[in-house]
């Protein structure tokens, strides 16, 4: 019998990580362990049943994370979102697995208040490559599956459950072992959905390309680029690939909803009826195929089909719906048009003009796949002949031509007036030929009269309109703005609470190969502890080499501080940056400066002149926001005025007792006290990955022959991604910058002497020498800042 310890529950979203909670599974299985996997044959209705029990029976809750995986968790009957809450509940170990580049921050906004603590447990960034993905899966079964220190209650299968769930055991274990091809393509199914979640459509179509190329046959992919190209403008390849994937899977009824909301607004009403009636079909129960189909009943005049449909959406959907009220309201103008048309009554002078107005967008979110939200659509034109309703601009262009036609009008009689009056012949009453002359004027002026009556009654009719309620639709199905809508496609919004400025992708998914395979266990760093305001002076040392080895000096630095005691008392500001180039003989130098020459720039103009000249903007972006907004500026520079070149960056920025570190590559920055010196930035090396997977022992890493490959510079790629953090001050710390010219020769307990018992400049220049002492192999750079 497999010990409690030993048994698991996989939880994942199904459709951008089935492949990996697949291997996952496998390797578990493989290594003696009970695993329960969240399969896609468990329908949604048996959550309670099955799924809630299966968390409480294991010990582990192993949560499988990708780009894409928990936008949707702003919905409480998210599936995921709830097995998440019920593992918290229960107080499950849980362990979050990130793939492919994933980190929390990519979701932090989408996770509501009761999983927040989700972001608390220990997690395992988990490569893809075949050779470190085993090393990270032996880090799983080592070091986070083992026993916790405290017992776990557990909750026995019941007798009645115990066939279904080794059903699903078997089932999920007879499943192939997914290819490398299969696995890459679900990747880029995964940064789709992130691309799309972020309105970067243009973005999600490449990656979803990208995946159709790799697994031509998964009919998922064409179905989320279709939405993607929708949302584009492409409607004919949106069709195109909602096309393809029914063509792989007849029974997916989302393409067929999606498909006649295209068919609806190009006004083919019989495909579209085509497409519900299928969806109807495969499941009769489909609120939203009833909906579209009372649609197009409604435009073709069919009014009893249209208000059965309707009538059958309501009875389908809570009363909470967000077309409820919509869908009444519509429901009671046809009826008004019901009758009309059996009391023969005539619906206006207006009866066969035709105008089309604008709809309105709607969308419902529904789990499970990738969606965006829908097109803005238009409310099909009718047959020849068919009346239909009149909005406020289309009133207001009839009032002008009436007016128009009036005053013509006017005209015409004033003018056959005037001329009567100005005949010479008109004076004399017994001229004969004078009298013969009223009879065409008489005539003309009937006419006129007849065309004023008609303007005025038409202007009357219009008013009459225009007075009525925007809600009631007049006889004919003269639908009004408020009443008029496309069809409901099947597709979701955006989460309402995501702010406009959350990333999408982080640089990992774009760039290198390498930002996505080396990540180790991770554990968040504890809160820092509270340290009331104190005021401080900052004093600063600065010191750079070109070391005993090279021939130039490709490491760049800078230091700016402002201390200040006045009657504002504003806080101290100080801005420190070193930076280590890399590339040919200049085009390191060039990087470097370049890229602390944009970052102090950005901080001095958007930072430090609106604090000094004391303007309050309540929209201000907080200031680690600006840091990093200034490094990803300075990458996109020297990507494109040093093509060859590239370089890391560690910036510090303080003001008053907060400290925020924006870094990218192997320059560090430490925080000095008195007892102890911490290194607060984690090298992004590859070595640095070895010695997290445990696959390299960390007195080897500084000999190692690949210690100077960086998996994330400045330079690298447009997109990058910035380590950001900020640090309480404790009174009397010292804050060291350095390139790794200088850590990477001189041993942490030398730092921490030398740096504790000098002033900073004099900290510096000693640091400089004794790098140089023990080979001055690289450039070397120090910036001492003591509080």
């Amino acid at each position: 019998m497999i010990e409690d310890e030993k048994t698991v529950f996989i939880s994942y979203r199904r459709d951008s990580s089935r492949l990996l909670a697949r291997i996952v599974f496998q390797d578990l299985r493989e290594n003696g362990y009970d695993v329960f996997r969240d399969v896609e044959s468990i329908d949604s209705g048996e959550f309670d049943k099955i799924i809630v029990n299966q968390i409480a029976a294991r010990t582990h809750f192993v949560l499988i994370l990708s780009h894409g995986s928990l936008e949707r968790c702003n919905d409480p009957n998210d599936w995921l979102r709830r097995e998440i809450e019920e593992a918290i509940k229960l107080d499950r170990n849980i362990v979050p697995m990130l793939f492919d580049g994933f980190t929390f921050k990519d979701a932090e906004a989408f996770l509501p208040d009761n999983i927040q603590k989700l972001m608390s447990y220990n997690a395992l960034s988990v490569p893809l490559d075949d050779q470190y993905f085993d090393a990270a899966m032996s880090i799983l079964r080592e070091r986070f599956l083992k026993k916790p220190d405290y017992t776990i209650p557990i909750r026995p299968t019941s007798t009645q459950e115990a066939a279904i769930v080794r059903q699903r055991i078997a089932q999920a274990a007879s499943e192939p072992q997914p290819t490398e091809q299969e696995l890459s393509a679900e990747q880029h199914f995964s940064r789709g959905i992130a691309r799309f979640a972020a309105a970067d459509y243009k973005g999600a179509i490449a990656q979803y390309t990208e995946a159709v190329k790799l697994n031509p046959t998964y009919n998922k992919l064409y179905y989320n680029r279709a939405l993607a190209y929708q949302q584009a403008g492409d409607i004919d390849q949106a069709l195109a690939d909602y096309d393809e994937s029914l063509r792989l899977d007849p029974t997916y009824v989302k393409p067929l909803i999606n498909r006649a909301t295209i068919h609806y607004d190009r006004n083919n009403f019989k495909q579209a009826i085509d497409d519900c009636n299928a969806v109807l079909a495969l499941d009769p129960d489909y609120a939203k195929a009833y909906y579209n189909r009372a649609l197009v009943y409604a435009i073709l005049k069919q009014i009893d089909e249209s208000v059965t449909d309707f009538e059958k959406y309501l009875s389908l959907v809570g009363e909470e719906d967000e077309h409820r009220q919509h869908v009444e309201t519509m429901i009671a103008s046809l009826r008004v048009q019901l009758k009309a048309d059996e009391s023969g009554r005539d619906s206006g002078l207006l009866t066969g003009l035709f105008f089309r107005p604008q709809g309105q967008s709607d969308a419902k979110s529904e789990s499970g796949d990738s969606e965006g939200s829908n097109l803005p659509g238009e409310l099909p034109a009718s047959s020849p002949g068919e009346n239909r309703g009149i909005t406020k601009q289309e009133n207001r262009s009839l009032q002008s031509v009436m007016v128009a036609v009036m005053l013509l009008a006017v005209l015409a009689i004033v003018s056959i007036i005037v001329g009567l009056l100005l005949r010479p012949d008109a004076t004399t009453a017994n001229d004969t030929s004078s009298a013969n002359q009223f009879t065409p004027v008489l005539a003309i002026m009937v006419v006129v009269g007849t065309v004023l009556f008609i303007g005025w009654r038409i202007w009357f009719d219009i008013q009459r309109r225009a007075q009525q309620d925007d809600s009631v639709v007049s006889p004919g199905f003269s639908a009004t703005a408020a009443t008029q809508r496309t069809m409901i496609p099947e597709s979701a919004t955006r989460p309402p609470s995501r702010p406009s400025g959350l990333p999408s992708l982080s640089a990992a998914s774009e760039s290198t190969a390498l930002d996505m395979m080396y990540e180790g266990a991770t554990r968040p760093l504890p809160p820092p502890a509270f340290i009331p305001d104190h005021k401080t002076s900052l004093v600063c040392g600065l010191a750079t080499d070109v070391g005993l080895v090279r021939s130039n000096n490709q490491d760049a630095c800078v230091s700016f501080v402002r201390n200040v005691s006045d009657y504002e008392d504003l806080p101290n500001f100080g801005l420190f940056i070193v930076a280590d180039g890399m590339g040919g003989h200049h085009d390191g130098e060039k990087a470097s400066s370049l890229a602390i020459r944009t970052i102090e720039s950005e901080i001095i103009n958007t930072v430090y002149l609106p604090l000094v000249s004391g303007r309050q903007d309540a929209e201000r972006p907080p200031f680690s926001e600006m840091l990093n907004s200034a490094v990803k500026k300075a990458n996109v520079l020297v990507v494109e005025q040093v093509p060859d070149g590239g370089t890391t960056v560690t910036a510090a920025m303080i003001v008053g007792n907060l400290m925020h570190i924006a870094h990218v590559g192997d320059s560090r920055a430490y925080l000095v006290t008195r007892e102890s010196i911490e290194q607060i930035t984690r090298d992004h090396s590859l070595v640095q990955r070895l010695v997290e997977l445990d696959q390299l022992a960390p007195e080897d890493a500084k000999n190692h022959p690949q210690k100077n490959i960086l998996y994330r510079a400045l330079g690298q790629s447009e997109v990058l991604e910035v380590d950001i953090m900020t640090r309480h001050l404790p009174p009397e710390a010292a804050i060291l910058l350095c390139s790794d010219g200088l850590w990477g020769l001189v041993e942490q307990q030398d730092l921490l002497k030398i740096t504790t018992n000098y002033e900073p400049q004099d900290a510096c220049n000693h640091l400089i020498a004794l790098a140089n002492t023990h080979g001055g192999t690289d450039n070397i750079t120090s910036i001492l800042v003591r509080i």
